[in-house]
């Protein structure tokens, strides 16, 4: 359910497992001691898949690491660790590979799931695998921990995964236990261990969103909303705390602003557009165009554009025009506006990363990789790409899927006409 909805726009032709999934439509989780004990007779069922709770250095979910001011989808688990989906052309299964290639999960399973750069922060102990079209979690040595009972499930993030069980939603723990959770979908929990879910709350006629913890919590309740035409994944990331705010969108007027972890508006919403703060700045709209805030709701970078995106790495893209450019901190166009971006909604997606800005040519639509100077690094030749992350990065040409390196050498490739 979640996998097959998350960059479908982004990547759906190279066939993408991963999940950026709607905002629940209605939204509560509760224990479900029933659901849970079925599930334990099914591990207890699982033979020979080997049953052994995970170990705590297995658990390792990146929280004493992780600083609560960096936006979630920059935060990055460490190189020796982080591992890829990808498909072995030989045998036609599917494993996980590290940064240099190597297989560290063996190429066994049905399916692995792709984990699209820089929007997790995920437990990469404990990897989602598909066996005859049902999802589990094996271990780093391909070893099934949570046997493959599920209809779809996520990455572990802070300790809980959402999975799909006897076509009912679920979050389950890094034991096994299962609780129920009445949703559509899901937002990933942030640092803080909060999560964004919408519910139709109080009388409400449209779904209002507010931020559970992970016990199933309401600690901020559903008091806010958005525009009809912000996408589902812009509406995930969006809401997401970063810097010790999370901007949202205040349901009677529509206009944006930013609450602190008690539900407290430090910003008051004035905004016609604002998105998540990342280095001290972010991106806001009024009366039509774009410029960028600080903390207090000033103006740092005047709003002269058509569009702007969020900081990453010193610089970010803003639009002039009908193309896109790079501004620094000062303002200054650093990168001429003569570009496209993959995804405009998606600001979690468009930036630099590890040195690398992935845009699109306009004249032939194919996608490459710009350099800080706004110089090709690698020449836009791919129908599909996404950013780089540990130095590799995920492209699609001529029904190829290929990992690259920075300097475009092939790392690895497999053939994929799905």
């Amino acid at each position: 359910m979640y996998q097959k909805k998350r960059l479908q726009a982004l990547f759906a032709p190279v066939a993408l497992a991963v999940s950026v999934c709607c905002l629940c439509a209605a939204c509560q989780i509760f224990s479900a001691p029933g659901k849970a004990a079925v599930f334990g007779e099914l591990r207890s069922a699982a033979s020979p898949l080997e049953q052994r709770t995970p170990s705590s250095e297995e658990r390792r979910t990146f929280e004493e690491e992780m600083d609560p001011n960096t936006p979630l989808w920059t935060v990055q688990p460490p190189k020796e660790t982080y591992l890829f989906s990808a498909k072995d052309n030989e045998s036609g299964n599917y494993g996980y590979m590290d940064h240099t290639g190597e297989w560290v999960v063996p190429p066994v399973f049905q399916k692995t799931l792709s984990l699209m750069p820089y929007l997790f922060v995920v437990d990469m102990d404990l990897l989602p695998a598909q066996k005859e079209d049902l999802w589990g979690f094996v271990d780093r040595d391909g070893v099934w921990k949570i046997p493959p009972v599920f209809d779809s499930v996520e990455y572990f993030e802070q300790g809980r995964a959402f999975v799909e069980y006897q076509g009912e939603a679920a979050l389950l723990d890094l034991d096994g236990n299962l609780g129920a959770v009445e949703a559509l979908g899901n937002a990933p929990f942030a640092s803080n261990g909060m999560a964004v879910c919408q519910q139709l709350w109080q009388g409400s006629t449209i779904p209002l969103c507010g931020y559970l913890n992970r016990q199933g919590e309401w600690v901020i309740p559903p008091e806010y909303t958005f525009p009809p035409e912000f996408s589902p994944v812009a509406r995930a990331y969006q809401l997401s705390f970063c810097e010790g705010v999370a901007v949202v969108c205040e349901k009677e007027t529509y206009r944006f602003g930013a609450i602190d972890e008690s539900g407290a508006w430090v910003i008051p919403p004035s905004f016609e557009g604002l998105y998540p703060f990342t280095e001290g700045v972010a991106a806001a709209c009024q009366e039509g165009k774009w410029g960028f805030i600080d903390h207090e709701g000033n103006w740092v970078i005047q709003p002269i554009y058509q569009g702007a995106q969020v900081f990453s790495e010193g610089l970010a893209p803003v639009k002039l025009g009908t193309a896109w450019g790079c501004v620094d901190h000062a303002g200054e166009l650093v990168i001429p506006a003569q570009f496209d971006l993959l995804d405009e909604d998606a600001f979690y997606f468009n930036g630099f990363h590890d040195g690398l800005l992935c845009v699109t040519e306009p004249e032939t639509s194919l996608s490459g990789y710009l350099n800080q100077e706004g110089e090709w690094s690698i020449p836009p030749i791919y129908e599909h790409a996404t950013p780089f992350l540990h130095g590799v990065a995920r492209v699609s040409r001529n029904h190829t899927v290929q990992y690259i390196r920075p300097d475009g050498s092939v790392l690895r490739e497999w053939q994929d006409r799905g």
